[in-house]
């Protein structure tokens, strides 16, 4: 585990080595929107090297060139995304200014189409502000007439809840033990766990769609929380077990390890942390829009210098 730049992704220094209903269904099954070979692709490049892309919250036009330039640079074959395309801050908080969520989505949408057609794996992750246009949720957050639209591109895209690389498990938020009982009948590592999320998001029922989608204690009355809004200090305590993860929703200052409770046999998860790119109320950038690129079980954080780029705005 180290970075391009000679620091682990911890911070110390390397040591050498029917109506609205029918339609959110629909929008729900995306594995039926992939051709069979997409699909057949996405799962045998599991082991292939992988790019992950934190929280991205309508930057698409700042965000995507660096994706691209990593692409080229790396000679990568497979990108994940880890969801947030939707809403960003606005003069009345955070949410998704008409004039751009839409075509922020498209842009988003005809990129990865391209990716795919040059035979790149691009998996794109739901968050938690995208699983909100996919519910039809009115909040203070999201804009209610773009909804289905917001879910017919997100679906177009083949949008997922988790994906899986070297047996790390990717998602959003990140999957606490106490949730992989309640709802995965207890998983036991990062495939099982992914396909056991994917299912429950393609079965496009109410039950399932909110066990994803629940806040927990930190942001509701919900509990457990859900891999689309685990807030850090509960995944850290109650990390799954079997597996080790990345995850987004967490604004960070670069990418990093985060520490975490250990099982009963004094292991403690790799929880890996990589949302570098969102920013605050006034528009300044919360990290340095680092990304984590994994090789053979090797994690490398991939910075703005190593690409040869302008620093993240």
């Amino acid at each position: 585990m180290r970075t391009a730049a000679g620091r682990e992704p911890d911070g110390r220094e390397r040591q050498t080595g029917a109506g609205r209903d029918d339609e959110r269904a629909r929008a729900c099954r995306p594995r039926k929107r992939f051709t069979m070979a997409e699909q057949t692709t996405a799962e045998n490049r599991s082991g292939a090297p992988a790019l992950i892309v934190g929280d991205v919250h309508l930057a698409q036009s700042d965000i995507l060139p660096r994706v691209e330039t990593a692409v080229r640079r790396l000679d990568l074959e497979r990108i994940v995304m880890l969801g947030n395309y939707c809403d960003a801050w606005s003069s009345t908080g955070i949410r998704a200014p008409g004039c751009i969520l839409i075509p922020g989505l498209r842009m988003l949408r005809d990129w990865v189409g391209d990716l795919r057609e040059r035979g790149v794996t691009c998996e794109v992750l739901v968050g938690n502000h995208d699983m909100e246009y996919i519910l039809g949720s009115e909040t203070a957050a999201t804009e209610p007439r773009l909804a289905g639209e917001a879910r017919r591109i997100l679906a177009d895209m083949g949008a997922r809840i988790a994906a899986e690389a070297e047996g790390f498990l990717i998602t959003h938020a990140g999957l606490t033990r106490t949730y992989a009982e309640v709802h995965l009948g207890g998983a036991c590592n990062a495939t099982r766990a992914r396909d056991g999320l994917n299912a429950l998001f393609d079965s496009g029922e109410d039950e399932h769609l909110s066990a994803l989608a629940a806040r927990g204690q930190q942001h509701g009355p919900q509990d457990p929380p859900g891999p689309l809004w685990t807030d850090i200090e509960e995944l850290t305590a109650d990390p799954a077990l079997g597996m080790d993860q990345i995850v987004g929703n967490t604004p960070i200052p670069t990418c990093r390890r985060a520490f975490c409770t250990a099982d009963s046999a004094g292991r403690a998860p790799r929880i890996y942390l990589c949302d570098t790119y969102s920013l605050d109320s006034m528009f300044r950038p919360l990290g340095d829009g680092s990304m984590l690129m994994i090789r053979d079980d090797d994690l490398a954080v991939i910075t703005s210098e190593d690409l040869g780029i302008e620093p993240w705005l």
